[in-house]
């Protein structure tokens, strides 16, 4: 997390810690019409401490306002996009997509020892621009956000930043996958100020986009055959209609998930299957796959087809394709 100031607009926002700001943000989810009232907030992580027992809470604190200042930059960027848009007259028949790739990431730092973890050169520079060495790690004697630093906020924070769900980034529980997405078009005849609740995948962005732009999709490119693609267009649905029911898959690093209408079959590896009915249980509380065997076969068999045709390399292959170069298995994850 790298950051030159933290805004005074961040400052003491933190201060009440992970517990008592889960409880707020669930409050103003539910109030802003993003979740129903009837959705249950899960438990904090259990691995990580109550804020009342949390020691060094004022370097704790210092990490989320550096996280926090890194969004407040980004935000700063957006609205001086939007400024030259706005000057030079093209705005309103602007589109604008937004969306982050997955949900908050709990990793600590160095994921493992820190001598190797040093020799990454794919994320991680020997020093800075100016010579100094990198500082790395979680903990009080790093305080994150100058350019010697390397450090990540911690799964406690993490934990906040996905509320209500449970899980992270890598998992494809809802506390890895679900992510809000903001569309915003003037001229495009969107259902303004709407909030949908229809489920979209990545997969459904660039048909999107195509539609925007009245743009084809090649069949192929530099003498190759381009595969078709996988989603559809949301433009419908931000139109207020209702897009055709169809199943959505994941996979990353072993961990698994489909979704058809009200159901999610997914896997945490190396563990089984588990189902949740997400019109009741938004985030995943009530593992229901005991009851409904015949649900779990359908949808398993639809994955395993889907794996199979896409080809997903099951993940103890590329486990071995690390161990085999001398690669910490850790690495394989990103």
């Amino acid at each position: 997390m790298h950051i030159p100031a933290i805004s005074t607009v961040i400052g003491g926002r933190f201060d009440e810690g992970w517990d008592v700001l889960r409880e707020k943000r669930m409050k103003r989810l539910v109030e802003e019409g993003i979740l129903t009232a009837s959705t249950a907030i899960s438990a904090r992580d259990p691995t990580q401490p109550a804020w009342s027992d949390t020691k060094e809470k004022a370097w704790q604190v210092k990490r989320m306002q550096a996280y926090a200042a890194q969004i407040e930059r980004m935000d700063r960027g957006i609205g001086k996009i939007i400024e030259a848009l706005k000057t030079g007259g093209t705005f309103e028949n602007t589109a604008f997509i937004f969306l982050s790739d997955n949900g908050a990431s709990p990793e600590d730092l160095p994921q493992f020892d820190a001598e190797k973890f040093m020799r990454r050169t794919d994320i991680l520079p020997r020093a800075t621009r100016d010579g100094l060495p990198m500082r790395v790690g979680n903990t009080p004697d790093i305080c994150p956000g100058a350019e010697d630093t390397y450090s990540s906020y911690g799964r406690a924070w993490a934990n906040l930043s996905n509320t209500p769900f449970r899980f992270y980034k890598r998992w494809v529980h809802e506390g890895g996958i679900a992510t809000p997405l903001i569309v915003h078009w003037p001229a495009g005849g969107l259902d303004c100020g709407a909030i949908l609740d229809q489920p979209a995948q990545l997969v459904d962005i660039a048909p999107t986009i195509l539609e925007v732009t009245g743009a084809s999709y090649p069949l192929q490119a530099i003498g190759r055959e381009i595969a078709p693609l996988e989603g559809c267009s949301l433009l419908p649905a931000l139109k207020g209609e209702i897009l055709f029911e169809r199943p959505l898959y994941w996979e990353h690093t072993g961990n698994a998930a489909i979704r058809l209408g009200r159901w999610k079959l997914v896997r945490e590896e190396p563990n089984g299957w588990e189902l949740y009915d997400l019109a009741a249980d938004r985030t995943e509380l009530n593992d229901v796959a005991p009851g409904n065997p015949e649900v779990v076969a359908d949808l398993r068999a639809k994955w395993e087809a889907w794996a199979e045709r896409i080809g997903v390399i099951p993940w103890e292959v590329t486990l071995g394709i690390y161990e085999e170069r001398g690669l910490h298995p850790t690495w394989a994850a990103g």
